[in-house]
């Protein structure tokens, strides 16, 4: 019977030595009882301890190939894992070896820069790059942060700020938040500046910031004990499988979904800065819904005038079988704003001109 450690990685009981592999990956097996006692041994080292109770695997960097684990004990495993869907090639691939071993690489590594107001060539080579290969139709800005938690945090912040602008106008007031009187200023100050909302999905993880974390309803282990805002949810249609058995059942699922929706974007109308939604629930427990409810939810959205953000963290970067999993929902036009992270080596979102 195959067996799953607690973070995902198979154990293949059967000898797996005889099948063929790609070159330098090692065969799957398991040659110690797990934790092995090298692993063992790590883990009983003093000194820092954070979720200790999760370990279950030290992973030999140097000798994990590909998608084959391997352990300081010599055992092997199959990672369906990829640390939590981080790692877009496997473990050691050549080229990001060889990348990383660069004068290029070495030199950012070597001098960080912390500021927007210092830069190198070589930044303006990687947005340059990152808008060629990477930039969604349409989305012609890009924000970039260290992960993917911080990217949907930020989009969140450019859905506020373009929301708050936008309600200074339309009351005759400075678009600029520094040209205010001084007593809305202190408002600000004292956390009274906004009572904007932004509506997400059940079921959905968009990250563990207080922000991201309070459009995250996956799991009550994300959000037990800490204090989130209190902004609507509205239901996830979630398509039940065969399609086509279930298709009155998901019709009407996404059916009353986009009432819900629609109902939470009159009942706070005109407070709603934005709609966030990922493009398969992935967190949530692979939960899919139809092209055309992501149409009519970008549609609601639009007409509500929040921005419509798409969570791509998790489904991004060919793991879903196109670049953006959102190219396969044919959208009428590109989101306001997409998330990424993860196999992306970095957070950020991607942007309409408008944010």
């Amino acid at each position: 019977m195959t067996r799953a450690l607690p973070c995902g990685i198979l154990v293949l009981p059967m000898d797996l030595s005889d099948r063929p592999t790609l070159p330098s990956v090692p065969p799957r097996r398991v040659v110690t009882e797990l934790p092995g006692p090298k692993a063992r041994a790590y883990m009983a080292r003093g000194g820092f301890d954070m979720q200790s109770r999760y370990r279950a695997v030290v992973m030999d960097d140097t000798a994990s190939r590909g998608c084959s684990l391997v352990d300081v004990d010599g055992n092997v495993f199959l990672d369906l894992f990829a640390n939590f869907a981080l790692g877009a090639l496997g473990y050691n691939h050549p080229a990001l070896v060889e990348a990383a071993h660069g004068e290029a690489f070495i030199r950012a590594v070597a001098n960080p820069t912390s500021t927007p107001f210092v830069t190198t060539p070589a930044w303006f080579e990687f947005v340059e790059a990152l808008e060629q290969r990477y930039a969604p139709r349409g989305m012609a800005r890009v924000f970039c942060v260290d992960a993917g938690g911080e990217g949907v945090e930020s989009a969140l912040k450019a859905a506020f700020i373009r929301h708050g602008e936008r309600r200074r106008e339309a009351a005759g007031l400075p678009k600029n938040p520094l040209e205010l009187p001084e007593e809305q200023q202190q408002r600000i100050l004292d956390n009274a500046g906004t009572d904007a909302v932004v509506v997400s999905f059940a079921g959905a993880f968009h990250g563990r910031g207080l922000g991201p974390m309070s459009a995250t309803h996956s799991k009550v282990i994300h959000k037990a004990d800490l204090p989130a805002f209190p902004w609507p949810t509205a239901p996830f249609p979630a398509s039940r499988f065969p399609l086509a058995r279930f298709a009155d059942q998901n019709d009407r699922a996404e059916v009353e979904a986009l009432a819900a929706l629609e109902r939470i974007l009159d009942a706070h109308q005109g407070r709603v800065a934005a709609v966030i939604v990922e493009p398969v629930q992935s967190e949530g427990g692979d939960r899919h819904a139809s092209p055309v409810f992501f149409r009519r939810a970008q549609e609601l959205a639009g007409k509500a005038g929040a921005a419509f953000i798409l969570d791509e963290v998790q489904t991004g970067l060919g793991i879903s079988g196109t670049l953006w999993a959102h190219e396969q929902l044919d959208l009428p036009r590109p989101p306001d704003l997409m998330c990424f992270g993860k196999k992306m080596q970095m957070g950020g979102f991607f942007a309409t001109s408008a944010y």
